[in-house]
Order: C-alpha cells, then sequence, then structure tokens
C-alpha cells in the first residue's frame, strides 16, 4: 500500500526550510485537518454508518450502484486508503495479512 497523504505531508514538513511560510502554514493545516478526521471517525461511528446504510441506502439506492464504501466516502471526509483502514480494524478477521 502507497503512502498516505498524512504521510507525505509528514514527510515534507520535515523539510520545511525549502517551503516558504505560506505552504508551511497551509501544510500544518491540512495534517491538523487529517488529524482531526482521524479522530472524528471511530469504530463506533463507522458501525454506525454501515447500521444507517443497511437500513436506508443498501436497498433504496441499489441501482445506483452506491455501496457502503461509496457511501462512506460521499458521507465522511475518508479517503479510500483510510477507508480500507477502517474496514480492516473492524473486521480483522475478514481480511487477508
Amino acid at each position: 500500500m502507497g503512502r498516505t497523504r498524512k504521510d507525505k505531508l509528514k514527510e515534507e514538513l520535515a523539510h520545511k526550510d525549502y517551503y516558504d511560510g505560506w505552504t508551511v502554514k497551509g501544510m500544518e493545516e491540512e495534517l491538523a485537518k487529517i488529524e482531526e478526521l482521524e479522530k472524528k471517525c471511530t469504530l463506533e461511528e463507522f458501525h454506525q454508518h454501515q447500521a444507517t446504510w443497511l437500513k436506508e441506502w443498501n436497498s433504496k439506492y441499489r441501482l445506483l450502484d452506491v455501496d457502503f464504501e461509496t457511501y462512506m466516502l460521499m458521507n465522511t471526509s475518508l479517503t479510500k486508503e483510510e477507508f480500507k483502514i477502517l474496514i480492516k480494524k473492524a473486521y480483522p478477521s475478514q481480511t487477508s495479512k
């Protein structure tokens, strides 16, 4: 799996001497937002979103091909990588490696 945006930002901020002040400030703000989002979507919230999707979206939007991953990406600020990490945490016995 490739590096996440968070990893890239941390690496770039380690060399912040190469960037101007505005760029560094923007990178720090983006990193703070990512870390805040990570705190927001706990496993409990993840399961709540899944229950809502099963109850309200699964049958209603099946023809639009809105699966749970698409639902989570539309209704939260998660990236695909973050979604996959949450799936692995939520269902460790069902994921390989």
